[in-house]
């Protein structure tokens, strides 16, 4: 299970689930991994290597990046991120306060279907000399677009699949993380052992 501390962002989880964890309440306020085009592409990089097909446009992006293109990124990411965390919120009961605000479902749904739609892509077959053939996409759309439409094409399947019995908000007061319970008996309460801990602590301080 990963652990974090107090007011930290979980990391590790399924994509979208990372997505909606860049935001966060901490210490000094709302933290946002997303704020700037410069934080988005070093988010952008950390999670690259977990994209389940590399387009080349993305590759090339990923290296060269206009500025103009990085806002935009960035600008899709946020209301993206919002969209998945609105939907997010609305099948786990969870209403928590002190993150950006989400929109409604259906503003929330034409976000996430208009982000999967910007971004038309299809199999190819790729084989190199010397290895052996693999799956790649084809595709001709802007690196950024394409990372983009990847991660709404995943939350669409994690909505839309089984996996979104698993998901859950973390109850820990100031927690602003979500999760997928992939126990074997779908008890994880807490995102981190560190929010489990602490709620305990506070219950055993509590009078009577």
């Amino acid at each position: 299970m990963p652990t974090t501390p107090h007011h930290a962002r979980l990391t590790g989880e399924e994509l979208p689930v990372d997505l909606m964890n860049t935001v966060w309440s901490g210490p000094g306020g709302v933290a946002d991994v997303l704020a700037t085009s410069e934080s988005t592409m070093d988010w952008i990089r950390e999670i690259a290597p977990r994209l389940p097909q590399q387009h080349p446009s993305f590759t090339h992006w990923l290296a060269s990046a206009t500025p103009l293109s990085a806002r935009m990124a960035a600008y899709d990411l946020r209301r993206l991120r919002d969209a998945v965390r609105g939907l997010a919120g609305e099948l786990t009961g969870d209403r928590r306060q002190g993150i950006p605000p989400v929109p409604d479902r259906a503003t929330a749904l034409d976000v996430l279907n208009s982000a999967v739609a910007g971004a038309p892509h299809w199999p190819a077959l790729v084989w190199r000399p010397r290895s052996e053939p693999e799956l790649g996409v084809q595709g001709d759309v802007p690196g950024g677009v394409a990372a983009v439409g990847q991660i709404a094409r995943q939350a669409v399947e994690l909505f839309g699949g089984r996996d979104r019995q698993r998901l859950r908000a973390c109850p820990a007061p100031g927690c602003s993380n979500y999760f997928l319970d992939f126990g074997r008996r779908g008890r994880r309460t807490w995102c981190s052992s560190s929010c489990g801990a602490r709620v305990r602590t506070a219950r055993k301080r509590q009078p009577g």
